[in-house]
């Protein structure tokens, strides 16, 4: 994946770094980020400690642990390190947190932008649309149909080059049908590795060529898992982000052109 990876990484640092040259924005004021640092200090107590918890998750993810002992883990602690560092948080209020995010009152409006929100309630756009999109992918590989198109694509295939290209096309357009990244891995991946065993191509190929077209696609996708969880994350619509997201478009052209270079 390096013969990929490596020269959309170096065209995208470049890209950025003469972007950044250009821009002519005015420096941000030190006077408003220290305001902004004293209104978030003055409103709740800042401890290192607070970083237990995501610490703890991300330990418990790297050992393999199932999903809801790990984020019940994680909750369990928030609750407890909250106790002990903000002396008047409460049950009530920590469960409020959890459901409809924090609510601080601070002197500046942009503190209470920083630290009032979160909150199940805030993704519940995102989550609704990643359960629509899973639905939708599972109903269309359940009937057939994604399948049957795919094997129509596969009997024009007879050099590597048209191969690594169908299989880019087909992770991409996967995507956009269903929004779901593991299906634009899984079942193109399936239709394919025997054509790849069968013109006697390596199936790291085939492996690169789902991750450029399948995983790197989805956050581009406004109804897609990632582009959901990337949009609520960031508070930038896809659609915003989408010009300046060089790696995610080099990455599936540098795969279908070495994917024709003999």
């Amino acid at each position: 994946m390096a013969g990929t990876t490596i020269p959309a990484l170096l065209i995208t640092i470049l890209l950025f770094f003469f972007m950044g040259r250009s821009l002519t924005a005015a420096p941000a004021s030190t006077e408003n980020i220290q305001a902004i640092i004293n209104g978030i200090e003055g409103t709740v107590n800042i401890s290192v400690w607070a970083l237990l918890s995501p610490l703890l998750v991300i330990v418990l993810a790297v050992r393999r642990t199932p999903v809801i002992p790990s984020l019940a883990a994680g909750i369990v602690s928030a609750g407890i390190l909250a106790a002990l560092i903000q002396p008047d948080a409460s049950i009530s209020s920590f469960l409020s947190a959890m459901q409809n995010g924090p609510v601080f009152s601070a002197d500046t409006e942009a503190v209470e932008k920083i630290l009032n929100r979160g909150g199940l309630q805030s993704m519940m756009g995102s989550v609704s649309l990643i359960i629509i999109a899973f639905a939708l992918g599972g109903l269309m590989e359940k009937i057939g149909l994604i399948t049957s198109l795919l094997e129509g694509v596969i009997k024009g295939i007879h050099t590597k080059g048209r191969l690594v290209f169908s299989t880019v096309s087909s992770s991409i357009g996967m995507n956009l049908a269903t929004g779901e990244q593991y299906l634009s891995i899984l079942i193109p991946g399936q239709s394919f590795k025997k054509l790849y065993d069968k013109l006697g191509i390596d199936r790291k190929h085939l492996s690169r060529s789902l991750e450029d077209g399948g995983t790197l696609i989805n956050p581009m996708i406004p109804w897609g898992v990632s582009g959901a969880f990337m949009s609520s994350a960031l508070g930038v619509p896809v659609i915003e982000y989408l010009p300046f997201v060089f790696f995610l478009y080099l990455s599936p052209l540098f795969s279908i052109l070495f994917g024709f270079r003999k």
